[in-house]
């Protein structure tokens, strides 16, 4: 039992002293001076696999983790890398100088954790990478080519530790065998904390410059925009606004100073299909100003088509870029090609542009070529300056930048300029514009003297013609005088006649109104009717009839004769008479008789035979029978309306007149009997209503409108709807500056 004490004793003695003496037999990488120079320390890392991903510092410091730790060297060149390996660096350094603050870079698409420890016996640790939100880091602004964390060195030796994981899927390196791991290890150095600070400190003034100046020329074209409403500002505007976008997205540092987020893997792809769209917005925006600048569509129309299929093809390879399968392999390779092909095509337009006179075109070719210059010079640094140098060389790192920054104020200088042009040429229009009115006023008041000087001569010439008129016009003046005594004799023989025409036609019209049924007389048999009676002229050529044949039986008639005025009021008085011979001496009551009888009695008295007389008359008649409630209707082209439970029904007349031509042999009109039991009131009218033109329009009034008209009123006493009915076609007829053309004649009758 005591031996194996004190074998367990010695072992753990031994196993202390070997380790004591493998970290003092470290390679320490002495740090002598402090120079703005990175020291590499690549052969100074030794590495240790944690394939399990599951080892802590406490793991790989303690005694049983001494020896697992290897050099580069000591690696077989044929050994295959697990590519998901966490890595564990060592590193023992010997500081030399007074310096204490120091910066060791990392590739940054890693998950580091850095341990160092001044005293041997607390570890402080520091960590970075992209997998941190900012804010977690120790140093959260970092250049994308310049990743760093800072790290306390004491003046003496002391060995760091750091722990590397992947986090990414798709890295610059892929660990499969030991040049890989060579490559991957060439990026880890030291520098001071203070040169990096220094050069942060100087990039973002740089960059902070190039944003002023950006954003004022953005502000600027777009305020001219507003005033101007040019275009071709709008879409400069829009360019500077995309590559401010673009610059925005270009580096890290710019995200870690506004945003707070941890970025993964989809979060950095999404920033490239920023970039990448911000990219081809800038060239897309500025092929529409050049289009509108240069006026491309008048001025190069091959060109213009040229740029329009460039700008189809940016969108179309746009679009299909950001398919996730294609984003991984194609992206770069397309995304170069179009840019590429964008620069090439403008360099062409450039070239031929600077051989035309115009001033415009010379502004636009001395725009592009910084631009063009810095662009090459950006290609040709960045081909042969190795990436980690770039720090160093700050304009030519930022030469694209510059370059088209120089471009954007060169356009707005150029666009300034297109404004005194313009101006320039708006003047001399408007001096060329009154040069020619000027000469126009001087041609016409030439050309009014040379008309007044021919003027002068025709007063002249006219004058003496009218000297010799005088004396023409004078014995015509006589002659004249002579004739206006005639005149005046006729004149007055004339209007005596026409006054005693009148006033036989007004003692017509007595006669007339004499032999129309009395509206007392109507009133003893009907209790509720109206009569819109208005003639054209002073006698009319409609009429209506009323005859009791009982206290049971009413005859009543709406008839409308041949003409009006004074041949239409004797064809009232012959159908008057002969109504009253058939109705009360001959006793004929039912509808269609009279009709019948009506129309040979019209044609005997005008011996329409002999005399090819076409003369006659339209009519609607009725025969009410109040006793039965039973109403008979006859017509002759004149159409009846009746209204039972708010229904309204027409009945149509038979197509033929009373008297007139006869082509058949015998004229027999049709009865319609129209049950009365429940209350009805029936309207007679003539065609004078329905075709009075008016209205807006100046048309017929229709019998349409007048249905629609009855069937609205028909409940109304009978004497308010002819007061309804006059000022409808009143109204008609003052809306279409109309007189009346024929003779109204409206009848309502309630049974």
């Amino acid at each position: 039992m005591k031996k194996n004490i004190l074998f367990l004793f010695f072992f753990v003695c031994y196993t202390i002293l070997q380790a004591q003496s493998t970290r003092e037999a470290h390679d320490y990488f002495v740090i002598e001076n402090v120079s703005d120079n990175e020291q590499s320390l690549t052969g100074y890392i030794e590495f240790l696999y944690d394939s399990l991903n599951t080892l802590t510092i406490d793991d790989v410091t303690s005694p049983r983790y001494v020896y697992a730790f290897n050099k580069l060297e000591d690696i077989d060149s044929n050994i295959v890398i697990n590519n998901h390996t966490t890595f564990w660096l060592r590193i023992s350094l010997d500081n030399q100088t007074q310096e204490t603050n120091w910066m060791v870079k990392y590739p940054s698409l890693f998950k580091n954790e850095l341990y160092y420890s001044p005293d041997d016996t607390l570890f402080y640790s520091s960590i970075s990478g992209f997998h941190y939100p900012p804010s977690a880091r120790s140093f959260p602004y970092n250049f994308w080519y310049d990743h760093a964390t800072p790290v306390f060195l004491i003046k003496g030796k002391q060995v760091i530790y750091i722990r590397a994981k992947r986090t990414f899927s798709e890295v610059t390196f892929d660990f499969y065998n030991k040049a890989k791991l060579e490559q991957f290890l060439s990026l880890f150095s030291l520098k001071p904390a203070k040169v990096i600070s220094q050069k942060y400190i100087q990039k973002f003034v740089f960059d902070c410059i190039i944003f002023g100046i950006l954003g004022a020329m953005l502000i600027y074209n777009f305020v001219l925009y507003f005033f101007i409403k040019d275009k071709s500002y709008l879409y400069y505007s829009s360019a500077i606004a995309a590559f401010i976008c673009y610059l925005f997205y270009s580096y890290s540092y710019y995200n870690s100073l506004f945003f707070n987020f941890s970025i993964d893997y989809f979060q950095i792809n999404i920033d490239n299909i920023i970039q990448s769209a911000c990219a081809d917005l800038i060239i897309f925006f500025f092929i529409s100003f050049t289009q509108h600048f240069l006026q491309t569509s008048t001025n190069y129309p091959k060109w213009h088509k040229l740029f329009q299929y460039l700008k189809w093809y940016i969108i179309i390879i746009h679009a299909v870029l950001y398919i996730r399968a294609v984003t991984s392999f194609l992206s770069p390779i397309l995304h170069n090609s179009n840019y590429g092909i964008a620069i090439l095509i403008f360099i062409v337009f450039s070239i031929l542009l600077a051989t035309k006179k115009e001033t415009i075109h010379r502004y636009y070719v001395y725009a592009n070529i910084p631009f063009f210059c810095f662009a090459i010079i950006y290609i040709v640094f960045i081909t042969l300056v190795p990436l980690e140098q770039t720090i160093e060389y700050l304009i030519l790192d930022n030469s694209l930048k510059i370059g088209f920054t120089l471009q954007m104020v060169s356009f707005s200088i150029a666009l300034a300029a297109r404004i005194n042009i313009m101006r320039e040429k708006i003047t001399k229009s408007q001096i060329e514009n009154e040069r020619l009115e000027k000469e126009k006023v001087l041609e016409v008041q030439k050309i009014i003297e040379e008309k007044n000087v021919e003027l002068e001569q025709k007063v002249i010439a006219r004058t003496a013609e009218l000297a010799e008129s005088n004396e023409e016009l004078n014995q015509t003046n006589e002659e004249l005088e002579q004739t206006l005594e005639v005149i005046n004799i006729q004149k007055n023989q004339l209007e005596d006649k026409n006054r005693h025409i009148t006033d036989s036609i007004q003692y017509a019209q007595k006669i007339q109104q004499a032999i129309l049924p009395p509206f007392a007389y109507m009133s003893q048999y009907l209790e509720d009717y109206f009569v819109l009676f208005k003639p054209r002229d002073i006698v009319s050529g409609d009429f209506y009839y009323f005859e009791a044949v009982d206290e049971d039986k009413l005859i009543v008639a709406a008839i409308d004769c041949t003409g009006h005025g004074v041949p239409g009021a004797f064809m009232t008085m012959i159908g008057t008479e002969i109504l009253n011979e058939s109705i009360q001496s001959k006793k004929i009551h039912e509808p269609d008789m009279i009709l019948n009888k009506l129309h040979k009695q019209i044609r005997n008295a005008l011996r329409q035979k002999e005399t090819k007389n076409r003369d006659g008359m339209d009519m609607a008649l009725l025969s009410i029978d109040k006793k039965q409630k039973q109403v008979d209707y006859a017509g002759a082209k004149n159409s009846l309306i009746y209204i039972q439970n708010n229904t309204l029904y027409q009945i149509k007349a038979d197509k033929m007149s009373i008297g007139g031509e006869q082509k058949e042999k015998e004229r027999i009109f049709t009865k319609h009997t129209i049950d009365a039991s429940q209350p009805t009131i029936f309207y007679l009218f003539s065609d004078g209503y329905q075709d009075q033109f008016g209205g807006e329009r100046k048309k017929k009034f229709m019998i349409a409108n007048l249905k629609k008209i009855l069937l609205e009123i028909h409940h109304l006493p009978a004497s308010e709807q002819q007061v309804i009915l006059d000022q409808k076609i009143m109204e008609w007829m003052k809306t279409g500056n109309e007189k009346q053309i024929d003779d109204i004649l409206v009848m309502g009758i309630r049974v």
